[in-house]
């Protein structure tokens, strides 16, 4: 009996722990991912999930990368640019100036040969600063309604009940010590 009782203080524990941790460490990162997936109002930071296999081994398929615009991007950085409603992210592998206007040349690490189009200036989002790879596919899990429910909404409810089920044990507790020690006042 004894082992069984140990067995789900432990469960408990653990499941108490995994909840803290998810929704104060991992539900931040993924409200701030899931906000510059949208906008860069925080600090001109925009992020993207990469789906195309273009830029492996460097950033896999499943990979977040952040970007930051810049006023010039130099040979060899990465950048993520708009092309045809969506957002691409190669590498810049020649700079070129026609009139007043800069173009890059970009490939992805993984092709053979560069991007047919050259990337205008005014087209590139930004300078990917780092990437955290395969995280991606948890974030655009979180974007369905059934993963922000299971992976947002049902840890924060379980969280809050879990933390009210304590308050409770704590109360309970507190007026069974008032109520021995009126006994024991009594007698």
């Amino acid at each position: 009996m004894k082992v069984v009782k140990k067995g789900i203080h432990f469960t408990r524990k653990t499941i108490y722990v995994l909840l803290t941790v998810s929704v104060f460490f991992l539900l931040p990162f993924v409200v701030i991912t899931l906000v510059t997936s949208k906008s860069d109002i925080l600090a001109g930071m925009k992020s993207f999930v990469v789906v195309s296999g273009s830029m492996e081994p460097s950033i896999p398929t499943g990979s977040i990368i952040y970007t930051l615009k810049k006023d010039f991007y130099s040979q060899n950085e990465v950048i993520a640019f708009s092309t045809q409603g969506k957002t691409v992210t190669h590498r810049i592998v020649d700079i070129s100036g026609i009139g007043n206007e800069l173009f890059y040349s970009t490939k992805g690490d993984a092709n053979s040969v560069a991007d047919e189009a050259m990337v205008v200036r005014s087209d590139v989002v930004g300078q990917t600063v780092f990437s955290i790879p395969y995280i991606g596919r948890i974030v655009m899990a979180f974007k369905t309604p059934q993963g922000f429910l299971l992976g947002v909404i049902f840890p924060a409810i379980l969280f809050t009940a879990v933390e009210l089920w304590n308050i409770k044990r704590e109360i309970e507790k507190d007026t069974e010590r008032k109520v021995l020690e009126r006994i024991g006042a009594i007698t």
